[in-house]
Order: C-alpha cells, then sequence, then structure tokens
C-alpha cells in the first residue's frame, strides 16, 4: 500500500510534471544539487516546488525554485535550509501547476468524492454482553459531549474553538444538538475546517447553532451487516438478522437484541469461548470510510486505479490545459501534461489561427 508521498510522486512523474531525486554533492544552504539532472536545459525548473523527502530538512517546508543551472543540476532555492544538504539526501520537484498545494486541494476532493462510495471492510469486537441487558451503545471511534458551540455560525456551520483536533478529523462524524432552541436536531458532519475550528453539515439546520449545546460521535463503522457470536469452541457463528436491530434512543444509536437467546442468562453459555478469546465478546461486521491521508506516511487506502482515474479527471478540470499568448499575439493553447498532450513531450503548444478566436 503506497503512502500518501509515494503515491503522489507516482502520479507526478506519470503526467510528466513531478521528479524525485537524490544529491550528488554538498551544496550551500540556499541550493540543491543533484547531476542526474542536468540532461535539462538551464533555467527549466525555475518556478518549481522543491520538497526535501529525508533527514533533517524533511519538516513539510515548500522551497521554491529562483534559479536551475544544467552543468552541475543545481536548483536555487527560497528560502534556504537551516545548514547544507550532503549528498545520498533525497527530494523531490513538482513544475507548473502540480504546486504541493494544489496537489493537496485535489486528493482531499477526491477522498470527499469516493471514500463514502467506495467503503472497505471493518469489524469492531469491543462490545462485552452482560446478562439481560438487550441494548448496547454502537462502537464509536471518538465521542465528545458536553461541546458548546461558539457565536459566528450559520445554519450549515457552527464554530467551537475547543476542537483541536487536525483538520477533516470530524468528517462524517454525527452531530447532534443537545440543549438550546435546537435540541435534538442532529446532522451528518461533511467538513472540518482545522485552521478556523469550523464544522460544516450537509443538512442545514433550522438556525443557526450559536451558544448551544452539543455531541460528536465519530462512528468506527460506516454501516453495520453482520453480528457473530462464538460457541465453546471459539467458532464464530452469524446471528440471524431477525435477532438484532439498530435503534435511536436519545443522541446514541444502538444494537438492540430482539429475543432471550441473545439478551437473558442463557446468552453466556452461547457465546463462551476459548481463554484466549474475552468472555461474552461479539464481533460486528460492517464497513468504514476510507481515513484521510494527512501525513506523508499515511497510507493511501482508496483502491490506486480508482484514485488515480478521478485525480486524472480532477486535474485535467483544473489544470490540464491554459491559454497562452505568443509574442506574434496568437492565441495558444498549452497543454500542461505530457498525459494530455499528443506526443511524450512535457509540454506541448497548439497555435489557433487568427480568425478562429473570438472578440
Amino acid at each position: 500500500m503506497k503512502t500518501r508521498r509515494t503515491f503522489r510522486q507516482n502520479f507526478l512523474s506519470a503526467l510528466g510534471l513531478g521528479w524525485t531525486g537524490e544529491t550528488t554533492a554538498t551544496g550551500a544552504v540556499g541550493s540543491v544539487v543533484d547531476s542526474k539532472f542536468a540532461k535539462y536545459p538551464d533555467d527549466y525548473f525555475n518556478g518549481s516546488d522543491l520538497l526535501v523527502t529525508e533527514g533533517t530538512e524533511d519538516n513539510g517546508t515548500t522551497h521554491y525554485v529562483t534559479d536551475f543551472t544544467s552543468s552541475s543540476g543545481t536548483f536555487a532555492i527560497t528560502p534556504s535550509f537551516s545548514g547544507a544538504l550532503g549528498a545520498g539526501i533525497t527530494f523531490e520537484v513538482v513544475k507548473d501547476e502540480a504546486t504541493f498545494v494544489n496537489w493537496n486541494n485535489l486528493l482531499r476532493q477526491a477522498y470527499e468524492y469516493l471514500a463514502p462510495r467506495l467503503l472497505l471492510p471493518a469489524f469492531d469486537e469491543s462490545i462485552t454482553l452482560a446478562n439481560s441487558t438487550y441494548l448496547y451503545t454502537v462502537p464509536y471511534e471518538n465521542t465528545r459531549s458536553g461541546l458548546i458551540a461558539d457565536a459566528g455560525g450559520s445554519t450549515t456551520t457552527l464554530l467551537d474553538a475547543a476542537l483541536t483536533e487536525a483538520a477533516d478529523y470530524w468528517n462524517g462524524a454525527l452531530l447532534i444538538l443537545t440543549l438550546g432552541t435546537l435540541a435534538g436536531q442532529f446532522r451528518a458532519v461533511s467538513d472540518f475546517v482545522a485552521t478556523s475550528d469550523t464544522l460544516t453539515v450537509i443538512t442545514p439546520l433550522s438556525a443557526a447553532p450559536d451558544t448551544m449545546t452539543y455531541t460528536l460521535f465519530k462512528p468506527r463503522l460506516y454501516s453495520i451487516h453482520r453480528i457473530y457470536h462464538y460457541e465453546a469452541s471459539g467458532k464464530l457463528v452469524r446471528m440471524g438478522r431477525q435477532g438484532w436491530s439498530i435503534d435511536r434512543l436519545g443522541s446514541e444509536s444502538q444494537i438492540r437484541f430482539h429475543h432471550a437467546q441473545y439478551a437473558e442468562k442463557g446468552f453466556t453459555e452461547i457465546i463462551s469461548r476459548a481463554e484466549t478469546v474475552p468472555a461474552n465478546q461479539i464481533r460486528i461486521e460492517g464497513y468504514r470510510k476510507a481515513k484521510d491521508p494527512e501525513a506523508e506516511t499515511d497510507p493511501i487506502e482508496i483502491p490506486e486505479s480508482a484514485l488515480s482515474s478521478w485525480l486524472r479527471y480532477l486535474w485535467h478540470e483544473n489544470f490540464g490545459w491554459r491559454d497562452k499568448a505568443d509574442p506574434a499575439s496568437h492565441l495558444q493553447i498549452l497543454l500542461t501534461s505530457k498525459a494530455f498532450a499528443e506526443d511524450a513531450l512535457s509540454r506541448e503548444i497548439v497555435t489557433l489561427p487568427p480568425e478562429s478566436v473570438l472578440v
């Protein structure tokens, strides 16, 4: 499974807009040297983004290439490093519209679209059953209750500086208003912006939730399809679908067992297992959404073929071409990657005759 970094490198390389390298000599604090890039002409990488992917300078800082010298394969960059890079340090360079900011934005758009549509198999074994108990709260990855919204929200947004989690952490969570005029209303969270502490909901609330008390539930499973118990031998036995259902009671989703067979005293004997497995523990199987790859080393959980196809579509729609005026005042179309050009050139320019230009 590729990480966010290796997936980006492979994808942009295929478009002819990304390169990886490894320093071949020690440069100045404001330069990177890799002689393998000497095959490119002077200034070819001017204006590109450069990111160090190894050592102390692998800190997420994007460096802007101010000059490229072909004879030595030297990139002059700004801001400078804290110290000169020695030989053997890996880095990557992206050109034209393939900035790291643009890439991260497109990756987030692709995940927002694909993650709810390409669910991943998942299971949970955190519930321990008790005699004569019919209801059990559905497992959540995280639950925060008693939160109070800040002022400044709207019918589709809630602001709260107490939310300190990373960007998109609460995407897919359930927001439930528990006190105030909106008490009892609940909505699915479509986006969480960490920099502004903003939750966005899919369906508008009846009013802005300012200063109201609310709870957030982040589900461990996006949906539940099967529940199992264990025989004494430790063998998994599937519970009949008529034996359980999902209820919503108050602010939490709960599993309800319908028959005494699964809730009364006899249940202990039904699911008793080998000593290596906790007693009275059930297995819930369902699906979950792929986790957003926030860090460079986070895995890409969405199938690569699907993600690549959708990213190519987004890239083509956003950055696949742009117009360009040449010195002869002809209107030109600049195809920004070899994947969208007719030959193997990294960039292809198509000139339109003047009579085709609408003014």
